[in-house]
């Protein structure tokens, strides 16, 4: 068969493209012009990447500079080699991938292509198109075989069990090209043998990954039995996610006795020892601030500032078309707008203001000079230093709340309609408790509802 030489002007520089045939063929098969002067050389695939490497020769810095080079690939199919043989000849709408990334050191060539699903091959070519598009060139059809995604998990560990959150920590042993292909994270189910159906949570990990990752675990109620594993993530040729599971392992939170203080009150009921949303038994700043009648934290607002809007936003109940208020009862402690019981379960609730009144009536008050604590105001940690008062029941236990730093709402409305909240007052050495009747406070149209904090309570009495 003959052979015939082309002369080509690739920008400056005039080089010559030797064309040979690649044997005998039917009319029906596509004709591949191999070119001499781009090679494919090594495929080192893992999962979800392929490095391929490979030569353009004869063909100046400049252009390579200036022009595409890259590769040309899509999954294992019998019309591959005529796929990219038409976007040779031009056509830029054919059904194939193009990486036109990499490194290039003299007549090498190397690139990292991702995207790709892990055991499946792949047909690619390594193709140069120089800036004016007047050239295009590319290599012979190569395949390779990306490997199946297997992550070793080591053993999940736990630290830091609360009776809302726990710190879960794992190794995973992962190709470092792999990871930006897939997602990881940890799922908690109540149930035994958790996946991605009865999962409770599934929380993806969003921290730096060095095969090592931990994960605030939260959403947990007390007196529960967890459920664990570490999961990764990926998405399938068919547009699916598929998940790999490392071992499973369980945890139990915190139990109500180990959270609440018995100080014998005539009711039977008992005080929790910290606020709601403080992972910590201690009396601190630490835990979250809600709305009265909310069921999420309060927040303040990233942007824009705080403005009539916004409390508008924040307080659920409020109907501002006619400025009025949906009516949630005189007394929500134990019902579902409150957000103690939301959070904790069981019999934990509110405590309502006939509570407080025999907290005063049956327990003496002592102040404890300078407590430190700590609180968190947008992503800064603050050091302070406060009074508290220790509430002292007849059998001589504690609990403690901040004197006069903070305000804990009751679940009952006062006559005027506002929630009562509570006290530790230690002005004019009076270290007694009180209660207020304002709770919101409307100006015109304008409404605005403090934040405050919840100290629970667990009642015996309440249905299980």
């Amino acid at each position: 068969m003959k052979r015939f030489c082309y002369p080509i002007y690739l920008l400056m520089v005039t080089v010559f493209l030797f064309l040979s045939s690649c044997g005998d063929k039917s009319t029906e098969d596509p004709v591949i012009e191999e070119s001499s002067k781009v090679v494919a050389g090594q495929v080192m695939p893992t999962s979800f990447t392929a490095t391929i490497s490979g030569t353009y020769k004869d063909i100046s810095k400049a252009d390579m500079a200036l022009g595409k080079h890259g590769v040309l690939y899509c999954p294992k199919s019998d019309m591959a080699a005529e796929i990219f043989q038409s976007w040779k000849n031009g056509d830029d709408d054919v059904e194939c991938s193009i990486s036109a990334k990499g490194s290039f050191s003299g007549e090498s060539y190397s690139c990292s292509i991702g995207g790709l699903y892990p055991d499946t091959e792949y047909d690619f070519c390594l193709f140069f198109q120089n800036k004016d598009n007047t050239v295009r060139e590319i290599s012979s059809v190569y395949s390779f075989t990306t490997s199946s995604f297997s992550p070793k998990f080591d053993e999940l560990k736990y630290a830091n069990v609360h009776y809302i959150d726990a710190e879960a920590t794992i190794s995973v042993s992962m190709d470092a090209s792999d990871v930006s292909s897939c997602s990881i994270g940890i799922m908690i189910s109540q149930s035994l043998g958790v996946n991605k159906e009865n999962a409770q949570s599934i929380l993806d990990y969003s921290g730096d990954f060095n095969n090592r990752m931990t994960v605030i675990v939260d959403g947990l109620k007390p007196d529960s039995v967890y459920y664990c594993r570490p999961f990764a993530k990926y998405k399938t040729r068919t547009g699916d996610y598929a998940f790999v599971y490392g071992p499973e392992n369980s945890f139990a939170t915190a139990s109500s006795d180990q959270m609440y203080v018995d100080l014998e009150l005539p009711s039977g009921i008992k005080w929790s020892k910290c606020n709601l949303g403080d992972n910590k038994f201690e009396a601190g700043a630490s835990a979250s601030n809600y709305q009265w009648g909310m069921l999420v934290p309060f927040a303040y607002p990233t942007t824009g500032g705080i403005n009539n809007d916004w409390y508008y936003s924040q307080y659920k109940y409020y109907n501002r078309e006619n400025d009025s208020f949906l009516d949630i009862g005189n007394e929500i402690s134990g019902t579902e707008y409150d957000v103690a019981r939301a959070v904790l379960g069981g019999k934990w609730r509110m405590p309502t203001k006939a509570d407080v009144d025999e907290l005063i009536a049956n327990c003496d008050l002592t102040k404890i000079e300078k407590v430190q604590y700590s609180i968190e105001v947008s992503g800064h940690i603050y050091e302070n230093t406060a009074q508290v008062g220790e509430v002292v029941g007849s059998n001589g236990k504690t609990i403690q709340f901040l004197l006069g730093n903070g305000a804990y709402w009751c679940g009952t409305l006062s006559d005027n309609g506002n929630p009562y909240y509570f006290v530790f007052n230690a002005d004019y050495n009076d270290y007694s408790v009180y209660i207020s009747g304002t709770g919101r406070i409307q100006i015109g149209t304008q409404m605005r509802i403090y934040n405050q904090w919840i100290r629970p309570v667990w009642d015996p009495n309440m249905p299980d």
